[in-house]
């Protein structure tokens, strides 16, 4: 159970590999009242049910492999997530590095990226990117609080392609984000 990866339920490991299963809070990608450009344009709280892999290359460095599916019909999309992570010791502080791509099927672009028909004003023309690859950067670090609590935080950059920049909501070409939180492990 984690902020992050919601409620997760390990299928099978072995050897350092994984199968995941997962119900997971996909956030908004915006409110309205975040700028007046977004006036009128409403986008709820997702529940992904999620599919995951992680499979361990030699010591310390894994790919993981995940596939999302929107299950409260905010957006009917999907995503598919790959990623390169390397384990990397800061001093006492677990930490992981990761260098990957998500791929956005055209239902999930339009929702987080796009302006449906029915949000087409003057200045916010109808906009529908169609799938869509980002790539991402991110470190994680993981303290441990208690046996079964641990505090985390995740540094993410986001570099978005073309076909979201000229969307006419996205005003950059790329984004940072940073989360704290507190994990429990049953």
């Amino acid at each position: 159970l984690g902020v992050q990866d919601g409620i997760s339920y390990r299928v099978s490991a072995s050897d350092n590999n994984e199968f995941r299963v997962s119900l997971a809070p996909n956030f908004q990608p915006y409110k309205n009242s975040d700028s007046t450009s977004l006036a009128g344009m409403d986008r709820d709280m997702g529940l992904d049910g999620s599919m995951s892999g992680t499979f361990e290359i030699v010591r310390g460095s894994t790919l993981k492999l995940k596939a999302a599916t929107d299950l409260r019909d905010s957006s009917n999309g999907h995503l598919v997530d790959l990623s390169f992570r390397q384990f990397i010791p800061l001093g006492s502080i677990p930490a992981i590095f990761s260098l990957g791509g998500k791929w956005y099927d055209s239902k999930r672009a339009q929702h987080d990226f796009g302006v449906y028909a029915s949000e087409d004003i003057s200045g916010r023309a109808e906009y529908a990117p169609g799938a869509v690859a980002v790539t991402y950067i991110s470190l994680n670090a993981f303290m441990n609080v208690t046996e079964n609590t641990s505090a985390f935080v995740n540094i993410s950059a986001n570099f978005l392609p073309n076909k979201v920049v000229n969307s006419p909501i996205v005003e950059k070409d790329s984004t940072l984000s940073t989360i704290i939180g507190v994990s429990y492990s049953f």
